[in-house]
């Protein structure tokens, strides 16, 4: 007899998840609240503790956030180091409206997808992905940019 346990319903290759949790932001905003450019891996445990996380779930969360570069750690003896990347500062820039506007060069560069109903979750993911980086969206399946960043795109 088999348990409920013993089968998953979730797919054995997820790929990388792309949308930011709770407590992903709440790990960012540990580097806001005590305005730090590193926090060793403790610290942001004790902090996300008085919130109720874990130890477990935040150290999952650090690793996570490194593997997808939202986070850079550095070992320094029995303690990691975390940095934010440079994406996530930037991301705050473009809330604030600090960015400086991009500069137009008398054209634009665009990107055409087709990707299917089916693959609705790379679809999604491919379109966070270029607006992240800068691209939007002028109709369904046309992206368009003011610089050439296809190969981050690729990536």
């Amino acid at each position: 007899m088999t348990g409920v346990h013993d089968h998953t319903k979730r797919a054995a290759d997820v790929g990388d998840r792309y949308r930011l949790t709770r407590l992903c932001l709440d790990v960012i905003s540990a580097f806001g609240c005590l305005r730090a450019q590193g926090l060793p891996g403790p610290v942001i445990v004790g902090v996300l503790d008085e919130h109720g996380y874990s130890s477990s779930s935040v150290h999952n969360q650090l690793v996570r956030m490194v593997h997808r570069n939202l986070l850079t750690s550095e070992k320094l003896g029995r303690v990691s180091i975390y940095r934010l990347s440079e994406r996530i500062p930037s991301g705050f820039m473009d809330i604030a409206g600090d960015r400086e506007a991009p500069t137009f060069e008398d054209r634009f560069h665009s990107a055409l997808y087709s990707i299917p109903e089916t693959a609705r979750t790379l679809r999604d993911r491919f379109q966070y992905v270029a607006r992240m980086l800068g691209y939007r969206q002028l109709c369904p399946g046309l992206l368009l940019s003011f610089a050439d960043l296809s190969h981050d795109l690729a990536a």
